[in-house]
Formats: C-alpha cells, structure tokens, sequence
C-alpha cells in the first residue's frame, strides 16, 4: 500500500485525482491508437451534443453539472476543431445555440463504438472491483450536494475550537 492510500478519507481528493488522472491518460491513449482526434476533456459536451442540439450554453453547464467558464472552454475547443457551431439566439443576442457541425456528426458516428468499449470497460472494472462503484459515486455526489466538504469540514474545525475553548 502506499501512503496516500494508508490515508484513507483523508485523503480522498487526491485518491480520487490519481484515479481520474489514470482514466484520462488511458482515454487519451485509446483515442490516439483509435486514429480519433478527440480529447477526452470534450466528452460529456460533444456527447450531449450528439442527444441534444442545439443548447445553449447555459443548458450545457446546467445539464453536466460543470462551470460556465469550463463549458465555454470546451466549446471553443471545439469549434476551433470545426466539430460545433455556434448561433445568436434571435430572441436573445446574448445567448448562443450550440450545435454539432455535419464533420462533428461525422466523428461522432466514429466514437461510438469506442464509447461502447468504454462503457464495456467501465462495467468490467466495477464488477472486478467488487462494488457498484456508480452508485456508490451517485451517492457521493448526492451527499456533497446536501452538504459541501467545506461546510463539513468548517463545522468539524468550529468544533474543534470549541473544545479548545472549554479547557
């Protein structure tokens, strides 16, 4: 075991960072031997765009769940990739409609079946590991949702000096 690992909670963001950097290089490394030009920072936006288009990007950061910066990010990404486009709203001209471009169509035809394979992957790691590892990451982000780490932990640390206070 090593150290970090021995941490246990206490070191779960950076269990979970070492975690999602080994998937991200592993997806960055399947993309590349697949022949594919995409990044794997580019999924959950490209893939909903394939569902649902066009969305403005205040839909996409609110149905991902991610900041608006990082959508906006991502979409110029994308667009410099000629794999989005993006409309005024004719209602609105500060509102953008996101959509995929006929090449962004095109490539997603092609990462289908390599979605698959990860999806097939994914499945086959979480049952090896021995847990329902999505459920129990639903859950983890319900909890955080009710009550943040920050809050958590501020609340702990005022109890702390609390007790502090009482000796």
């Amino acid at each position: 075991m090593d150290h970090v690992s021995e941490l246990g909670a206490l070191a779960l963001a950076t269990r979970i960072r070492r975690l999602l950097e080994l998937l991200l290089r592993d997806g960055k490394r399947v993309y590349r031997a697949a022949g594919v030009d995409f990044e794997v920072r580019w999924f959950a936006v490209f893939h909903l765009l394939t569902k649902r288009s066009p969305l403005s990007i205040t839909e996409i950061a609110q149905l991902l769940g991610q900041r608006h910066p990082t959508i906006i990010q991502v979409i110029e990404e994308l667009t410099r990739h000629s794999l989005v486009r993006s409309t005024r709203d004719t209602s609105d001209s500060r509102r953008r409609h996101i959509e995929l471009t006929a090449e962004g169509r095109k490539l997603a035809k092609r990462l289908q079946p390599i979605w698959r394979a990860f999806e097939e992957a994914g499945r086959e790691v979480t049952t090896e590991a021995g847990n329902d590892f999505i459920a129990s990451l639903n859950q983890l982000e319900i909890a955080i949702g009710r009550e943040s780490m920050f809050e958590r932990i501020s609340a702990k640390l005022k109890g702390t000096e609390g007790e502090k206070n009482n000796d």
